[in-house]
């Protein structure tokens, strides 16, 4: 039963670390997406300027 107990405390303690995780997955998601909008957006005002 002890040891039960054990896992569980650990479990517990381990949970806020994942949640961390996910909030740094998830703004490292977004700095790809922001770069890429940035990409596009030179690429297009580019275009733009090659055109006229």
């Amino acid at each position: 039963m002890g040891e039960a107990r054990m896992v569980m405390v650990i479990s517990q303690s381990v949970e806020p670390y994942h949640q961390i995780q996910d909030l740094s997955s998830i703004s490292s998601l977004f700095s790809p997406l922001k770069l890429t909008m940035s990409g596009l957006n030179f690429s297009t005002s580019n275009k733009i300027f090659i055109s006229s």
